[in-house]
């Protein structure tokens, strides 16, 4: 082979000496003798810098080897920056042989137990933290859970030390030592269905060895449904483990592809389980997604068999429907007790980790319950009466039966109220010929006027969904399903029965309503199943989740001088089938989506929310070095409402440093085609309520209203940083922790970014892959502008990264279907003429 390195050189005298090249690994072993190459000889030779050498490898040898690093005599990695000034005689050793080591993006670190047996390795960067290791090892090797670190004076490493110390601090010959808790160390290759001890195979559910995760549209015996920013893993072992078990089990990211719309194959998916297994996290049922999924799945008499994750049952926000449901522990009492033996307290409630032993224990014994079912699998639907067009399927034949007698009509009130209730609203609501029931009354059905009233006691109220001790409800028998009192669980089957018979509910909104835990509990059983009127009787603060769910604009107000004539009108509407119905609703949400969708790049897109006005000294400044900050960031867009204030400070400065660099501006701004309200002293809005476009950017039109975009824009975009904002900012927060996407809260600017207006309290909560200083960035009063954006920079790089590397699916896909929903949501398909549905792919 002919050598050119050194060739050029005046004393290159033709003659080449050969020199072998061996491919190391990270602790120095060689590992392959990959071959040899030919250099000048004499001073030419020693003349060549590490940079022609590593080139001459690539050229004389194998083209894999194009991705190295070369190694010094001594064993020193040589980095690409000083490859120019190392010579031969710097990396060629005494037996005449040149190391080299494969270079990744990042150093590859390996990872061995406290016995030196190796679990695997990961890929990340030295200078992190434990703990943003921690959550790496989890994403990269997730049969590790439950662990800790080992530093490199072999001293164990505490959880609160974590955030203190950094990969060098643990790193011995490229590895780094841990000691797995809780079970005998097991290599990985160890996981299989042996594992798992024998058992009787149900009779009802036939196991199916083969999962198809080939995205068809073949039903599958069991669905698990999770919130994605707190389970995801979690869903993806359990899945693991269970078609070891021989079941055929749907899990979104396996099944739904590019080009199949997401609420429509979840339907089916739903429709067609014969298990729903719900992992009920504390966010579980206030997401969007599993709102629909848990509900649509009780709503179809599917059998719903929980993972429990929380440390008391029911989950408040599915306190009703879950009152009289089974569930499975996460971890069972002897291996909390475990835990404790070893000392690690704060791993015991810490849910980001579950340990695959525990994972193994959970399938086991949902393939026993399983096996059991035989006799419950066809449940017959919990929703008797209901008027609307529900899906075309034998199973809800019972649900379209028309209920004999008068509409009935279900009022959910506190029981403080219960006065207005009686001497008000039922005598209105019995002059129109409506049957009325109150849950505010102790008689579970009869609301005849000789029936005696008992106010339930608000404590009672209050303790029905408190949280019950760990040791109480995780117990041996998980056969016993709930910790009640046999009055608790009479007052929830009968207030469940009220609501289920009737056509229509109407929320009494008082502040003690919205303060009151079983309130809350009534509102989540019926939004989506019920045609809801909520009917305001006083001023209050109304808390995030009850805004969100009802919406602001919707409700009926005492107030108002014709309250009576409205009210009626309104249960009319809501009653009357031949009217709008919740699905168009629903319609018009996805073909807004679809519009804006069309006409915007594939960038990451972050919007701004916050306060049309400043009223933070350093808002303004902070502001300006934000958009200049993340202007540096590629394939990054930044949206705004269109407002003035904090959306447009950034979006400005973001447009200026963009320009300057020379780059796509990429700066969008939506705003509503038009709006009822008067918001020209915060925006550009004409006097017939249109709106005129931003004279920077790009300015697009979606929705019909302020509050229709923000539905629109919350389910579309990625990310939404809130600067200081009142309670329309806070709205917005509400709309993006609806539909679990992030929101990065600069707190130190105050108002709704600081947890004011009843901002949803998750939206404080470190997002995954965050790191924790970053966060804590966010909250100081001492940090400079810069160093606040600086740190909101990295924040948006890594939820960018983690968004890449996600092995998720595009969620935004286009369908020639149309989506429908159930009572007053929830998502049914119906054949439509080349309609495009887009959703977002941060789905929950």
């Amino acid at each position: 082979m002919d050598c050119e390195v050194g060739t050029n050189n005046d004393d290159y005298d033709g003659t080449n000496q050969m020199i072998g090249i061996e491919l190391v690994n990270e602790k120095g072993n060689t590992v392959n003798h990959v071959g040899i190459i030919f250099l000048p000889t004499g001073s030419a030779g020693r003349r060549c810098n590490a940079q022609e050498i590593k080139q001459a490898i690539c050229n004389q040898l194998i083209a894999g080897l194009s991705n190295i690093r070369l190694l010094t005599k001594e064993g020193w990695t040589v980095l690409k920056e000083q490859e120019t000034q190392l010579q031969l005689g710097n990396i060629l050793n005494e037996n005449q042989v040149i190391k080299i080591r494969r270079a990744f993006d990042k150093p590859r670190i390996g990872i061995v137990n406290s016995t030196g047996t190796a679990q695997g390795f990961v890929f990340c960067n030295n200078d992190i933290c434990l703990h943003e290791l921690r959550q790496i090892m989890n994403n990269q090797i997730p049969h590790i859970q439950v662990f800790h670190f080992i530093d490199n004076n072999d001293w164990p490493v505490s959880a609160e030390q974590e955030s203190k110390l950094t990969i060098p601090d643990v790193l011995i010959n490229q590895q780094i030592k841990i000691h797995m808790i809780g079970h005998e160390m097991v290599k990985v290759s160890t996981f299989s269905g042996d594992t798992f001890p024998p058992h009787q195979s149900p009779t009802k559910i036939r196991r199916q060895p083969v999962d198809s995760t080939d995205g068809s549209n073949d039903k599958k015996q069991l669905l698990i449904s999770y919130v994605r920013a707190e389970a995801a893993q979690h869903a993806l072992n359990l899945k693991n483990n269970l078609v070891q078990q021989g079941f055929s089990v749907y899990l979104d990211v396996h099944e739904i592809k590019t080009g199949s719309d997401w609420q429509d194959s979840l339907n089916e998916a739903v429709s067609g389980c014969q298990v729903f297994i719900p992992l009920v996290t504390p966010r579980y049922g206030e997401t969007q997604w599993t709102n629909r999924e848990v509900k649509l799945a009780d709503v179809l008499g599917k059998y719903i068999l929980p993972v429990n994750f929380l440390t008391y049952w029911p989950p408040k926000s599915l306190a009703i429907q879950f009152a009289t449901t089974q569930f499975i522990p996460w971890k069972t009492l002897e291996q909390i007790e475990n835990e404790k033996m070893l000392g690690f307290h704060d791993k015991i409630e810490d849910i980001t980790l579950w340990d695959l032993q525990y994972v193994q224990n959970a399938a086991f014994e949902i393939s026993n319950r399983v096996a059991g079912l035989e006799h419950r699998l066809q449940k017959r639907p919990t929703l008797r009466s209901y008027a609307s067009i529900l899906p075309d399927t034998e199973e809800l034949e019972f649900v379209k039966s028309p209920r004999e007698g008068r509409p009935l009509i279900v009022v959910c009130a506190h029981p403080n109220d219960l006065c207005f209730v009686k001497n008000t609203l039922q005598p209105l609501l019995e002059k129109q010929e409506y049957e009325v029931t109150c849950t505010a009354k102790s008689d579970v059905m009869n609301h005849e006027a000789n029936a005696d009233t008992q106010i339930i006691d608000d404590n009672l109220s209050q303790s029905l969904c408190n949280e019950y001790q760990l040791l109480r409800s995780l117990t041996q028998d998980t056969n016993v399903a709930l910790q009640m009192t046999e009055t608790e669980l009479e007052i929830y089957q009968g207030i469940q029965h009220k609501i289920d018979e009737a056509g229509l509910a109407i929320f009494v909104l008082s502040k003690s309503f919205a303060m009151c835990n079983f309130a809350r509990a009534m509102v989540f059983y019926c939004e989506q199943r019920k045609r809801v009127v909520p009917l305001k009787i006083e001023e209050f603060p109304m808390p995030g989740w009850l805004s969100m769910l009802i919406g602001t604009n919707t409700y009926e107000d005492v107030g108002r001088k014709d309250w009576e004539t409205s009210l009626v009108r309104s249960i009319e509407r809501k009653l009357n089938t031949t009217l709008q119905s919740p699905c168009q609703d629903e319609n018009k949400i996805s073909k807004g989506i679809q519009k804006l969708k069309a006409s915007l790049p594939e960038n990451f897109f972050v919007y701004i929310s916050g306060g049309t006005k400043f009223y933070c000294s350093k808002s303004q400044g902070l502001c300006r070095a934000l958009g200049k900050q993340l202007a540096m960031l590629d394939d990054v867009a930044i949206v705004t409402g269109g407002f003035y204030g904090t959306g447009e400070t950034v979006s400005s400065s973001f447009y200026e440093e963009r320009e300057a660099l020379q780059k796509d501006t990429s700066t969008w701004h939506v705003l509503p085609e038009m709006d009822e309200s008067d918001h020209s002293k915060r925006s550009r809005q004409n006097a017939d309520g249109t709106f005129r476009a931003v004279p920077y950017g790009n300015t697009l039109f979606s929705g019909q209203s302020v509050r229709e975009r923000e539905t629109i824009i919350s389910r579309l975009f990625d990310v939404c940083i809130l600067i200081e904002g009142g309670p329309g900012a806070a709205h917005e927060a509400e709309q993006f922790a609806w539909n679990d996407h992030v929101v990065i809260p600069l707190k130190s600017t105050g108002g709704a970014a600081s947890g004011k207006f009843n901002v949803p309290k998750q939206i404080f909560q470190v997002p995954g892959g965050v790191n924790n200083h970053d966060w804590e960035a966010l909250s100081s009063e001492t940090l400079s502008a810069n160093q606040i954006s600086q740190a909101v920079f990295r924040i948006i790089n890594s939820l960018k990264s983690l968004k890449t590397s996600s092995n998720g699916h595009d969620g935004y896909t286009k369908s020639n279907k149309t989506v429908h929903t159930l009572p007053n949501g929830l998502p049914c398909s119906q054949e439509s003429g080349n309609t495009e549905i887009i959703t977002d792919d941060m789905r929950c």
